[in-house]
């Protein structure tokens, strides 16, 4: 005897979460990886979509909710290019000063 089960909407939408955002292109990783200060002059920042940590070269998102310290953080970045990545990907500059 098969048993069928249905999922609630909402609970069949978090887990069909993509796994995959928005990325930069080559063009934009010259551009950014052109402007990095090296980590003693950087600010700590993730970019976040949808609360989950971006990783900006592949798109990877991380899984919603994981502690902080296994979040990807970026180092070598000014404010102000931090901004600029998260205006072309569309994410949210999370800093930790």
């Amino acid at each position: 005897m098969a048993v069928t089960v249905q999922l609630l909407p909402d609970l069949e939408q978090r887990l069909r979460a993509p796994s995959e955002g928005p990325k930069l292109t080559a063009e934009q990783q010259e551009e950014v990886k052109k402007e990095t200060v090296g980590f003693k002059n950087g600010v700590p920042v993730r970019f976040q979509v949808g609360g989950r940590t971006l990783v900006i070269q592949t798109g990877q998102l991380q899984k919603k909710g994981i502690n902080v310290i296994h979040q990807i953080v970026y180092w070598n970045f000014t404010r102000e290019t931090s901004l600029k990545i998260a205006k072309w990907l569309g994410a949210t500059p999370v800093f930790s000063e």
